[in-house]
């Protein structure tokens, strides 16, 4: 549960595995600590939360739905637009553009998490981001938080 710098950024990220938290009570948690939902802006902490994931051995079951975590990004006015807790915007026309899944997303008014999908999934194996539902904790394996430190 301790932050842990990302190499070659100011931020440290932590992460937390729990099936027992919204996106906002992950998004309040953070805050406790003086940070927020980790934002997927950059490689490195792209690479970061993947190499997490893959060395908690917590990958996405679709099926089973399991194996995703929260970080910090909100649909705006449909499941194509999403705020990023910097303030990025980002736009997309179809599934499966920039990070998302190729199935993904698929929710109007969802929260964003990563996850790491196994083969034979044509992603595998590095994070792909999904929407889900924010008061949901169904599909949810964990979150990370990051702190940001001035650059």
């Amino acid at each position: 549960d301790d932050y842990v710098q990302v190499p070659g950024t100011s931020s440290y990220v932590k992460t937390v595995v729990t099936t027992t938290k919204t996106w906002n009570l992950a998004e309040a948690d953070c805050e406790a600590d003086g940070g927020r939902l980790a934002v997927d802006t950059n490689q490195p902490i792209h690479d970061h939360m993947t190499q997490m994931i893959l060395r908690l051995g917590i990958y996405s079951d679709i099926p089973g739905g399991t194996g995703y975590f929260w970080i910090g990004g909100r649909s705006t006015i449909d499941q194509y637009h999403w705020r990023l807790l910097d303030g990025t915007l980002l736009n997309y026309t179809e599934k499966g553009e920039g990070l998302f899944h190729t199935n993904e997303p698929f929710l109007d008014g969802g929260c964003l998490m990563i996850a790491v999908f196994k083969a034979p999934d044509s992603t595998c194996c590095s994070g792909r981001w999904a929407d889900n539902y924010c008061s949901i904790t169904k599909w949810s394996s964990g979150y990370f938080c990051e702190i940001r430190l001035p650059a």
